[in-house]
């Protein structure tokens, strides 16, 4: 939103804390809060579940009327029918990927736009391996998963058995499974630690770290992984990349607009039915089961050469610079804002 401002539009932003219940550990752009908004225009960043709610909360603290536009997040390959009612006060839609616009598209009767999100870096240090008990002289592969995004979907215990199977040599290698939130799904968490059986190469981290900290901890690894069964954006995968790291992901929903063969490594997978306690609104519904045995060929192919990687690695980083730097992304938005208002059109 900051850089609106450069394409002669100016935007104000209201925090919205109605049913939160992410760690708020990061005040960076506090200073840039307003308590009311007169823009003809008004943006909820959203997710359409929450849309009314949000919508009736700030109803007295906004314009009224105005141009309605939602951006929802949402991970599965169809737009739950449950929810679709809830667009009815808005005007627009922006899909943070082609995957979502596509479970969107012919669902609603509104326009469904793919507006990319800005995905870029700041300069990240690297951290030291032995803060989280991590060994120094081996190959580690990094899967990262929040226990409130549903560990179904997340998949870790593809990574677990993937592991297994490409070293069966201990010492070899190590993969490290980075959690959040364990504490509040305790039965999950010890669910996970069974998978792992005191397996001595592969180390559960279970914290909630600020963002600094959890980028240094990517830069300490050497590959990423990620056998999820759906995603609506895959923002590791398109930071790792940008981060440099050999990406071996699902070959399935959006990680694809960021992965291809010639970015990375997608494993081969098969569609399944979601489960009916394995996500909301499971019904009717499809995702992507890795091959496991594909993802460990992959693992193993990476960690014997490192250095064949190279290509893959520049190629996806030039892929997310060009396709989500926060210039590109801005100059679409401001686009597309001067397209709903002529009077911003004339003010640019």
């Amino acid at each position: 939103l900051l850089g609106l401002a450069e394409h002669g539009v100016t935007a104000e932003r209201l925090d919205v804390t109605l049913n939160v219940l992410a760690d708020r550990n990061d005040e960076s752009c506090a200073r840039l809060l307003s308590e009311t908004g007169s823009a003809p225009v008004q943006i909820f960043n959203v997710n359409a579940d929450q849309l009314p709610s949000v919508v009736q909360q700030t109803s007295k603290q906004l314009r009224q009327p105005a141009i309605r536009i939602n951006i929802p997040f949402w991970e599965l390959s169809s737009y739950p029918d449950a929810w679709l009612p809830n667009f009815a006060t808005m005007d627009e839609i922006w899909a943070p990927s082609r995957f979502i616009q596509n479970a969107l598209a012919g669902r609603i009767d509104k326009r469904v736009i793919h507006m990319p999100v800005a995905i870029e870096l700041p300069p990240v240090t690297r951290l030291p391996r032995g803060r989280f008990g991590l060994p120094e002289d081996r190959f580690l592969f990094f899967y990262a998963f929040d226990f409130l995004s549903f560990m179904e979907r997340k998949n870790p215990r593809a990574a677990i058995r993937a592991f297994r199977i490409a070293f069966e040599k201990f010492g070899k290698a190590g993969l490290v499974l980075k959690s959040m939130n364990g504490r509040v799904v305790p039965k999950q968490l010890a669910a996970l630690q069974e998978a792992i059986d005191g397996h001595p190469d592969i180390f559960l981290v279970d914290e909630t770290l600020s963002r600094m900290d959890a980028l240094g901890l990517i830069a300490s690894m050497d590959a990423v992984l990620s056998l999820h069964r759906s995603e609506g954006l895959g923002l590791l995968v398109a930071e790792a990349m940008l981060m440099e790291k050999p990406v071996i992901a699902t070959g399935y929903s959006a990680t694809r607009e960021f992965l291809s063969e010639r970015t990375g490594y997608p494993v081969d997978y098969r569609l399944v039915p979601v489960g009916e306690d394995e996500y909301v609104h499971p019904q009717k519904q499809i995702w992507g089961d890795a091959d496991v045995a594909h993802a460990a060929w992959l693992m193993r192919h990476v960690h014997d050469d490192p250095g064949r990687a190279a290509p893959k690695i520049a190629r996806a980083r030039a892929h997310v610079e060009r396709n989500h730097s926060r210039a590109f992304v801005v100059q679409s938005r401001a686009q597309r804002l001067r397209a709903l208002v002529p009077s911003l059109a004339a003010a640019g």
